[in-house]
């Protein structure tokens, strides 16, 4: 992404973020990649207290406020946050967030 500046319309990390502690760099390069108006879809496990997390499963969870933090530093509106349960985990839900951001349009 980093090398595709404004490229691309639409980026999908479905069951990514789990696997990655501190997103920014993330964040920076889908900002980067991203038309005007274009979308970042993605799921996330959501941790209360602090920015990240790594479980004992091995995943990694992000607070709400770290991810809309990260948002508004790389010009990305929060445009819809769904609390959902992300998959069964040992018989137990994953709570979590679906969100949806899209690239600022300049003015």
């Amino acid at each position: 992404m980093e090398k595709r500046p404004t490229s691309l319309d639409l980026i999908v990390a479905a069951d990514v973020l789990v696997y990655i502690g501190d997103v920014a760099r993330l964040f920076a390069a889908v900002a980067k990649a991203l038309r005007e108006g274009g979308v970042f879809l993605f799921s996330a496990e959501a941790s209360p207290d602090v920015d990240f997390l790594l479980l004992p499963t091995q995943r990694f969870a992000h607070s709400l406020v770290y991810l809309q933090r990260l948002a508004g530093a790389n010009d990305l509106a929060v445009r819809m946050i769904e609390e959902s349960v992300l998959r069964l985990e040992k018989g137990h839900d994953v709570r979590g967030y679906l969100m949806l951001m899209e690239k600022m349009r300049l003015k």
